[in-house]
């Protein structure tokens, strides 16, 4: 099921959806919390060293940016074989994920960077209209920074 989350980081109010894959009846929460929510991902064995380098660095920053953000204290990853049978399944705390990730990345630089480019959307978009939709573009190679225009044919990228 899915359910409609109110946070904030930093000065921005962030209203949004999100799906609750379960919820861990052993945990006491008031009617809510989403403290007894839990994400189910699966990813593929870490047999190798670029494996786990991949899941450290990619699957790991993305699974708790998801559950930090969302306010879901963990999560339940399936390792599967490349003929994708889950033959084990490890749950890993959001504290858990980012100490785990700390040398690949950090969770502090990544709030930084959601919270200055919600500043900059915020900046940004000037125009009230269903109509008018604002492409927003981040270029790694282009300094790490994110650019913004108007696109006056929006075509398949109005979704209103």
């Amino acid at each position: 099921f899915y359910v409609v989350l109110k946070g904030t980081l930093e000065s921005h109010s962030l209203l949004f959806t999100t799906e609750v894959d379960a919820i861990d009846n052993d945990v006491q929460c008031d009617p809510g919390s989403t403290a007894a929510y839990v994400k189910l991902r699966s990813a593929t064995d870490k047999t190798s060293m670029s494996q786990v380098f991949k899941f450290r660095r990619h699957k790991l920053l993305t699974y708790w940016s998801q559950c930090f953000l969302e306010g879901f204290p963990r999560v339940l990853i399936g390792f599967r074989t490349v003929d994708h049978k889950v033959h084990s399944i490890e749950s890993y705390t959001v504290e858990e994920m980012e100490d785990i990730g700390q040398n690949y990345w950090s969770a502090k630089v990544c709030l930084s960077f959601l919270d200055k480019l919600l500043s900059f959307i915020k900046d940004s978009v000037t125009e009230d209209d269903p109509d008018v939709v604002y492409s927003f573009i981040y270029d790694i190679r282009e300094g790490r920074n994110v650019t913004c225009k108007r696109l006056f044919q929006p075509g398949e990228f109005k979704i209103l």
